[in-house]
């Protein structure tokens, strides 16, 4: 008899099972959390007020002076409802810790979900994405002519972001242009990588970088590829309509008899929205061939 064979053996032998699930999915880097201005609303609508800046002038004694009032302008975010629903046989939910595990699960679809919408959302039905939003500036947009990384164009995006950003601005890119650029060295007859990766974050001519797997990783000379992004991030401001529910629907019906199938479900859903309010404060690098 041996444990290879479990008719000659191997049932004999006990098992221990981790009930805990552990996650098998690819996931999300999505920094957009930790790098934009979060707000919550007691309401479904978001409203805020920008200005273009006074501008001042040198006045002669005794002249009148210039009507230098602001522009206003007061964009709006509107949340939109993400929802994620599991259904679960009572056999389940009474034999197992599946309540317990489900927050969780939620927790890791919300950031997945929320992490693509966020970078690329098209704003119909879900946030706007950073780089929809910023792409769809013609000047905030820097063409490079090429699909092939170059050391020059980190300083050439740094360059084009106006002067009012720069003191909190970061480049964003895809983990895999990151690593494209770890390869190119700072200028010629140079050894030292364009990545500066001697702190506890890296940094590209003095800027943090940081990656966002929804970012164009791939660059193609078939199509626009937005890899590099910088600004100020805080114009990226996300609204959180308070109220992140998990409700238990305590039994599930057949849409043909309503009848009760057995079924519980867990069913999550919160609502969220996203925005670039000043789309000047941040600049995009387009690698098109």
């Amino acid at each position: 008899m041996s444990l290879g064979s479990p008719s000659g053996g191997g049932y004999l032998v006990p098992y221990q099972l981790d009930p805990a699930i552990n996650l098998s999915g690819v996931g999300v880097v999505d920094p957009m959390r930790s790098v934009a201005s979060i707000r919550t609303s007691a309401v479904n609508e978001y409203r805020l007020i920008t200005a273009t800046s006074v501008v001042a002038s040198w006045d002669a004694e005794a002249s009148e002076v210039s009507d230098d009032s602001p522009t206003l302008s007061q964009p709006a975010i509107v949340c939109q409802k993400g929802a994620a629903f599991l259904p679960v046989s009572i056999e389940l939910y009474e034999d197992s810790d599946i309540a317990e595990q489900v927050a969780m699960l939620f927790a890791d679809a919300k950031a997945n979900l929320e992490g693509n919408a966020f970078t690329l959302g098209s704003g119909t039905g879900q946030p706007w994405g950073v780089i929809t939003r910023v792409s769809g500036v013609g000047g905030s947009v820097i063409a490079t002519g090429t699909n092939a990384l170059s050391n020059a164009d980190p300083p050439a995006n740094q360059a084009a972001l106006p002067p009012r950003w720069r003191p909190r601005a970061r480049f964003m890119a895809n983990l895999s242009i990151i690593n494209g650029y770890r390869a190119l060295i700072k200028a010629t007859g140079m050894t030292e990588s364009l990545v500066d990766d001697s702190g506890p974050v890296p940094k590209i001519y003095g800027w943090e970088v940081i990656e966002n797997s929804a970012m164009d990783g791939t660059l193609t000379a078939s199509a626009a590829d937005y890899a590099l992004l910088s600004g100020d991030f805080s114009q990226y401001v996300i609204v959180d309509r308070i109220g992140t529910t998990i409700e238990l629907v305590p039994h599930l019906f057949s849409p043909t008899n309503l009848r009760p199938t057995g079924q519980r479900g867990f069913y999550l859903h919160w609502r969220t929205g996203g925005d670039v309010i000043v789309s000047d404060a941040f600049r995009l690098t387009n690698y098109s061939g």
